[in-house]
């Protein structure tokens, strides 16, 4: 069996053993929060909450066509489809970046079968089609794909959230130097690509003209859409550090990190980190900081007062951090040999 058969056969393998992992615990119904609201938008086409989502609208109104259960059933399962993409995307950036098998099954399943992923992968919620767009465009730029396919990926990032702003631009020109995008028919032709998708968030005036049932702030005009999209009417809610907030803000960040990884594999992505380092390969290195230290800042700033800590906004940086501990734990062997060539060896023959 070839290496690009393997590849096939442990990617078939690890997303049908997480598919039927989620829908054997797939929520039937309706749940708490967002999940109702969701739903609806999905299933009638309606605008939601501030920025409105209109690419998860319409890509989960494709599920809720699905002739298959509960209304509610098929847009959760809509959750658990991208969950398990994040768990395809993720091993294949882990085999990208040279990670073997034992390290796609560590980095994959760990972060695929931790509760912090769970909680929004078996409801209605955005993140697991998020999080997919974020893999996508990291997988893209580190495999130094097409202009085109990498423009495209970021662009979608922008479409789904304007927040995603923060990560478009220091990605965009950490990709330019390596590019050739200086070039003006090429520059006019990321620049239509990128106004192409990002029309997509023309769904809210057109839809709301047409009065859904769930018509959230009602922007049918083009000023109130861009308030919509803005999301202005939470600016009120938003972190205000003080000593205590700051104190419990650090100790959920570390418990989020730590539920999923422990300590130890903690331990093991930051010696995949220094992996990295050894092996001068610093473009990755740095790739996989400004993903996790923009989505750190990020959540800093989006904490709600009123909801308190929310760990899933930390998932992109989870993902990262399962990127490295894969990376490492295939190359920890062979780092604990060069630096201590008897060690392994005894440990075999006991």
């Amino acid at each position: 069996m070839t290496r690009s058969q393997k590849n096939i056969l442990l990617l078939c393998s690890l997303s049908l053993l997480f598919w039927g992992y989620y829908l054997r615990r797939l929520s039937p119904t309706v749940n708490l929060k967002d999940s109702g609201e969701l739903i609806t938008q999905a299933c009638t086409l309606g605008i939601s909450h501030p920025p409105g989502y209109s690419l998860y609208a319409l890509t989960a109104h494709i599920f809720a066509q699905i002739p298959l259960g509960e209304i509610a059933f098929r847009i959760n399962s809509f959750s658990a489809f991208f969950a398990v993409i994040d768990l395809v995307l993720t091993a294949l950036i882990i085999r990208l970046i040279g990670g073997g098998t034992l390290g796609i099954l560590s980095g994959a399943g760990l972060v695929g079968s931790s509760m912090i992923f769970l909680q929004v992968s078996l409801v209605s919620e955005v993140y697991t089609l998020e999080i997919a767009i974020f893999l996508l465009a990291l997988y893209f730029l580190i495999k130094r794909s097409n202009y085109r396919l990498v423009i495209f990926s970021l662009s979608l990032m922008l479409a789904l959230h304007p927040k995603n702003l923060i990560y478009f631009v220091p990605l965009l020109l950490f990709y330019l130097p390596a590019s050739r995008l200086r070039k003006p028919s090429k520059g006019l032709t990321c620049l239509m690509l990128i106004i192409l998708l990002l029309s997509v968030n023309l769904y809210l005036p057109l839809r709301a003209v047409r009065g859904p049932l769930l018509n959230w702030n009602r922007p049918a005009s083009l000023n109130a859409a861009l308030f919509h999209l803005s999301g202005k009417e939470y600016s009120g809610r938003i972190f205000r550090p003080s000593g205590k907030q700051t104190a419990l803000f650090k100790a959920n960040f570390y418990n989020s990190f730590s539920s999923v990884f422990a300590g130890v594999g903690l331990l093991i992505a930051l010696a995949g980190l220094i992996g990295f380092l050894r092996g001068k390969r610093f473009w990755l290195l740095s790739l996989l900081l400004i993903f996790a230290v923009i989505n750190v800042i990020f959540g800093m700033i989006a904490l709600d007062p009123v909801e308190g800590f929310l760990a899933h906004f930390y998932l992109p940086a989870i993902f990262m951090v399962a990127i490295t501990l894969g990376a490492a734990v295939t190359s920890l062997p062979e780092l604990i040999y060069n630096s201590h060539p008897g060690f392994l060896s005894k440990q075999y023959l006991v």
